[in-house]
């Protein structure tokens, strides 16, 4: 418990400190608290994100995100393909061996 206890005060001394240093300019809002939660608890599993940090906005993040569902469809029906392939040629040849 008191482990727990001492990680979640370096966890929000953390948070407050790097809060203020990222944006110093910041309103004031209740959206801050979850920021200072959120980013040193990731922090501490070594997911940073830094897209988020440095501003930098995926533009084609949907687009590349449709394309990866169509080839993993397309990969899919393949398999799929290939197995109905194999069943029928498998039923012929065992049609032919009666």
């Amino acid at each position: 418990m008191l482990f727990i206890l001492l990680c979640v005060v370096f966890l929000l001394a953390y948070g407050v400190a790097a809060q203020s240093l990222l944006y110093p300019n910041a309103v004031a809002r209740w959206d801050i608290l979850y920021q200072i939660v959120y980013h040193p608890y990731f922090s501490m599993y070594q997911e940073f994100n830094l897209d988020e940090l440095e501003g930098i906005q995926l533009l084609f993040s949907a687009f590349i995100l449709w394309i990866a569902l169509f080839i993993f469809c397309l990969f899919k029906c393949s398999i799929v393909l290939r197995r109905n392939v194999h069943s029928i040629s498998y039923s012929v040849e065992y049609a032919y061996a009666l």
